[in-house]
């Protein structure tokens, strides 16, 4: 079994199901939380792949996170539009930093001490924004990702 727990490109999750041989079962599980949530044990993880490796390998992924949201088959699309329900979607924001954890905690975010690197937590969001860009379907309205993109590596420290 190989689980990806990077947020990455559907596109790339794909194109590695096809060079991966077909008995290595592939999970897609990117998570979120930043790294004071991966230090207390609670990230939250979106699963991607087929039910019966989930089962098997959601029990150790709850070392991690304490909330798992089973997203379909393999990478998160571009919401309702792609097939994922919407109470999917909605639990998926509210868990991670979709919702309103980001600026509950963001004092204790390290970003909010170092500005925007592409090796800190606000880096990896504008890389996860990017990934789902790389998916949006065609004719989509793509200038509030791109904005947020750019704000996001425009952030200096506090």
């Amino acid at each position: 079994m190989l689980a990806i727990c990077s947020t990455v490109s559907p596109r790339y999750v794909r194109g590695l199901r096809e060079r991966v041989p077909t008995r290595i079962a592939l999970v897609d599980a990117p998570m979120s939380g930043a790294p004071i949530a991966a230090q207390e044990r609670r990230l939250g993880v979106m699963l991607g792949g087929e039910t019966e490796v989930l089962d098997r390998i959601e029990p150790l992924l709850q070392a991690m996170g304490t909330r798992m949201h089973r997203m379909g088959g393999l990478a998160m699309e571009w919401g309702e539009q792609l097939g994922v329900a919407p109470e999917d979607l909605r639990a998926v924001m509210h868990d991670s930093s979709g919702q309103t954890w980001f600026g509950s905690n963001f004092e204790r975010i390290a970003f909010a001490r170092e500005g925007h690197d592409p090796e800190n937590t606000i880096g990896i969001v504008a890389k996860d924004v990017a990934s789902a860009l790389d998916v949006a379907p065609p004719g989509a309205d793509t200038a509030l990702p791109e904005a947020l993109i750019q704000a996001l590596r425009a952030l200096r420290p506090i």
